[in-house]
């Protein structure tokens, strides 16, 4: 990504370049460049808002995104044009409720991403990629059942620690739910799978906990160090968006 000035403006147009101060993103915002929320910043991005990607763009989160969607109106952040645009990467901190954002892989390395009520999908590869960091992703959707290029919902790897809570979410409809290279006392508890593989087998010196969870397909085989206990019979009704 370049290293332009940017616009560190909320609404309107042509947004790229650096952000240095605290700003607040409503209504529609474009961003038509490789934009950078820098450390100490803040950006919010408020219910209601639409923030649209050019596919020539992505954004680098060193600061904090602040996503404040509500139940009544969620916040989005999309491609505005085509399928995807490019990562979000994230060496900071975002933050999101009921956020619901698609286009992009989410590149965490060595920051953290926490989110509770939204929707992630549309990746040109993998989805939630961790290198190093923290994720906590609850009550959520994981992938999209119909028009959804994400090929891993999931990919947790690097040599670096990962913290990772993900409960309650439906993890939905790709070819792989999770690639688990890297990690330990993950919780994956309480969520609904429905992929053609739920959780990639073979894998070890990883560990976690799916209990409580639904598999449509009946519990993974030849998953090392993952603990299944006390499954659901029938997919669960505290997983996934309450709004």
């Amino acid at each position: 990504m370049g290293s332009d000035p940017g616009n560190p403006g909320g609404g309107g147009t042509g947004i790229s370049g650096h952000i240095t101060s605290d700003t607040t993103w409503s209504g529609t915002v474009s961003i038509t460049g490789n934009t950078f929320i820098d450390s100490g910043v803040t950006v919010t991005v408020a219910a209601g808002a639409e923030v649209d990607v050019a596919s020539t763009a992505g954004i680098t989160v060193t600061g904090t995104l602040d996503i404040q969607g509500t139940a009544a109106s969620h916040a989005v952040i999309k491609p505005a044009s085509g399928a995807t645009f490019q990562a979000i990467s994230v060496p900071g901190t975002i933050t999101a409720a009921f956020a619901s954002i698609n286009g992009a892989t989410f590149e965490i390395s060595g920051g953290s991403l926490t989110a509770t009520d939204s929707k992630f999908w549309g990746a040109p590869g993998d989805l939630l990629v961790m290198n190093g960091g923290t994720i906590n992703v609850t009550y959520s959707a994981i992938g999209d059942a119909t028009a959804d290029t994400t090929h891993c919902n999931m990919h947790f790897g690097g040599t670096a620690t990962n913290t990772i809570t993900i409960e309650h979410d439906n993890i939905v409809a790709r070819p792989y739910g999770l690639m688990f290279y890297s990690g330990t006392n993950a919780d994956f508890k309480n969520n609904n799978w429905s992929n053609q593989i739920d959780i990639e087998p073979g894998i070890s010196g990883v560990t976690g906990d799916a209990s409580g969870s639904y598999f449509m397909k009946g519990q993974p085989s030849g998953t090392t160090g993952i603990t299944y206990n006390n499954l659901s019979a029938t997919a669960l009704t505290d997983a996934g968006p309450r709004g």
